[in-house]
């Protein structure tokens, strides 16, 4: 760590504010009881609707667990920015997983590093 990395850690405030948590599953699971056909993802391919969300979520995380994903471990999201990418993120984290963000634009070394660095369960594509 450098002196000013130091410096600044050292100089934090303890009176910084507390960030409370937030289960954002917890969040889209309660706004789709709530208004189950109303828009939740909107990109250039067209929407996906809360209980359309749900569902998506709900079947591919248990595609997830039944290829060996377990809580804790580590899934290489490379998709593009859109639907299939906040889906395929809140599938993870409804499998009980962290995400890699492996963005498809990236040079192939760059993943590969990435993915040494990471040691992902498994990659999420659309390639």
């Amino acid at each position: 760590m450098s002196d000013m990395r130091i410096a600044g850690a050292a100089g934090a405030s303890p009176a910084s504010p507390e960030v409370p948590p937030f289960d954002v599953l917890a969040a889209v699971a309660e706004q789709a009881r709530r208004t189950p056909g109303a828009p939740a993802l909107i990109d250039a391919t067209g929407q996906t609707s809360y209980a359309e969300l749900v569902a998506e979520v709900d079947r591919l995380a248990d595609v997830l667990t039944a290829s060996g994903v377990r809580s804790g471990d580590l899934v290489g999201l490379c998709l593009p920015r859109g639907r299939a990418a906040v889906t395929a993120l809140l599938a993870v984290l409804r499998a009980g997983a962290g995400y890699v963000p492996l963005d498809p634009g990236y040079p192939a070394a760059r993943l590969a590093l990435m993915l040494e660095d990471t040691r992902p369960r498994l990659v999420l594509t659309d390639a």
